[in-house]
Order: structure tokens, then sequence, then C-alpha cells
């Protein structure tokens, strides 16, 4: 969805027809890779340290050393590449960067876990790598088949997804929760503005799965959402999706979050509509897309922006 919102043109190179680009010889980092090792690595870290405590904790709780000790029995887990000398090297390029991140992930959480003064309980890691709308083995207990439907004017819209990480905490007497995305990139920040637009649609229908499908048996709210920099610091929260707040011993919706939940179902049947109708022009909301896009060898923006060509978006 926040593909063709972003570049119709190339959701249909890359989604519909399949095109790939011609790969580049040269040595370069796989990205994709690298992203689901450290998925992968702090699910089982959390895992672990909430099976040896008993219960959802926070790494921010824990002394250095213990810390350090669940780190290495993560590092020892990792999967290692199968090959030659190649494949070796990225391989260690890539632990030694887990263990760097790692390394400053106590501290991102013990500034994460001093944000919830508003909270009696504060959200702790409690479900890694949840699945809703997907049939798949050694799954989080609480993931679902059932895909989050969206029924919209008569049509019904099913969507899939993966979420990385739910914290469950407590306010007013109520069970609270927290959406968590992590990126391993350095940049990636929620507007409402690029969500109703259909650009930053992700923290928006993973709360909604959440509250509607995941957790629906612990009547728990929203409280945030909001995406993990492992390179930066950490959860950011003026970037954040805010959902419930406490106000004087009762809980209250966000007016953004209010005004969100009503618009993108509508948001999503007019992307959902695009596509059915064959709707794939030459038109990125990114200014510099030409700089990174595979398909950049292939599609005419310059051309189109240069003689000021617009397209109405649904």
């Amino acid at each position: 969805l926040e593909s063709y919102a972003t570049c119709p043109f190339r959701f249909l190179a890359e989604r519909v027809l399949k095109i790939e680009p011609l790969e580049d010889i040269e040595l370069a980092v796989d990205y994709r890779a690298r992203g689901q090792l450290v998925h992968g690595a702090l699910a089982r870290l959390h895992q672990r340290v909430n099976d040896a405590r008993g219960g959802p904790t926070s790494p921010g709780d824990l002394d250095e050393e213990t810390f350090d000790g669940f780190l290495a029995e993560t590092l020892d887990a990792l999967e290692r590449r199968g090959g030659g000398p190649l494949d070796e090297a990225l391989d260690a390029i890539d632990r030694r960067l887990w263990r760097e991140w790692a390394q400053e992930y106590q501290q991102q959480h013990r500034d994460y876990d001093a944000l919830w003064d508003d909270c009696s309980d504060k959200p702790k890691p409690t479900w890694f790598e949840v699945s809703f709308g997907r049939a798949r083995g050694s799954e989080s207990p609480v993931s679902c088949e059932e895909p989050l439907e969206l029924a919209i004017g008569g049509e019904e819209v099913r969507i899939a997804g993966r979420i990385d990480r739910l914290d469950l905490g407590a306010a007013a007497g109520r069970r609270v929760f927290n959406v968590i995305d992590y990126k391993t990139g350095t940049r990636a920040s929620f507007a409402p503005e690029a969500a109703v637009q259909g650009t930053a649609l992700q923290l928006p229908l993973y709360v909604m799965a959440a509250e509607q499908l995941l957790l629906v048996g612990e009547r728990a709210v929203p409280w945030q959402a909001g995406y993990w920099l492992l390179q930066d610091k950490g959860f950011k929260p003026r970037r954040a999706l805010k959902a419930h707040r406490c106000s004087e011993d009762q809980i209250e919706v966000e007016p953004t979050w209010k005004d969100l939940r009503a618009k993108i179902p509508s948001t999503v049947k007019a992307l959902v509509e695009g596509m059915r109708r064959g709707q794939f022009p030459v038109d990125s909301v990114d200014e510099q897309c030409t700089r990174n896009c595979p398909m950049r060898t292939i599609c005419r923006i310059n051309q189109v922006r240069s003689l000021e060509k617009t397209w109405q978006r649904p």
C-alpha cells in the first residue's frame, strides 16, 4: 500500500510485472538480509530475557553483566551464511555490527522506559514477530491467521502483516500496548499527513490489527506506536503515533488518532481501487527518487516533471 502510494509506476514494475534490475558487478551489502538478521536477533534476545525472568522484562532493568550474558547467547545462536570466504567475511561484519548496536540497545531501552510516567505499569516487551492474516509455523502465541478487515462502502479489504514487537503495560486500570517497528536505517518518522496520503500506513494499520485481533482478549487500548532506530537513539516519542493518554486517572483517546482511525479506511480503499483500475502513472512523491530507485533506468520521471505533468491521486 505504501509502495503504491509513493510511486505507482515502481509498484507496477516490481510488484506486478516482477521486473528485477540487473545485478551490479560489485561488492555490496545485502541490507535486507542484515535487517532480517537483526530483527530475528532482537526477538530472540527479548524472548531469552523474558524466559529467564519469568515474564516481560525490560533490558534496561538488567545489570550490564547479565545483559552481556544474554547478548553473547544471542550472538552464538545467530544463523551463519552458507558459502565461501566472501560470505564468511560479510557474516563477520554483520555480527560485529549487531554486537555494536546491541550494546547501545540497553541504554536506548532505559531511555524508553523513562517515558511512561503516566502508566501504573510501564509497557514492557511482551510479544515478538507477531503475524496476522498469515499462516506460518513457530509464530508468537498471539499471532492469528485472521486478517485485518476494513469494510468501506460495501467493499471489504483484507490486510496481512507482521509486527516486530508489542509491549504491554497498564494505565488507569486498563491494559495498554505499544507497537514497535525496528529500523536499521537512520531515518524513519511518523506523520499523520503521510498516513492519510497513504505513504505511512504501517503503524496505524498495525495498531488497528493489534487492538481488533491480536490483543482483543486483553481488552487493551493502544498507547503509542513508533519506529525504533537502532543506529540512532532508539524510540523517539516526538516522531511516534500517540493513540491514548491518561488524564485525571481516565484514559482519553488522542484527537489525532481518533481522526486517523476514521480516515485510514478511506485511504486504503482509494489505493486498492487505483490498483484494481490499473492506474500506474509515472508519479512519485519523493522528489529525490532517482537517486537510488532500482527502476530509474526505465522510468521517465524527469521528463514528466520537466513538462509539469501531474496526476490526481486517489
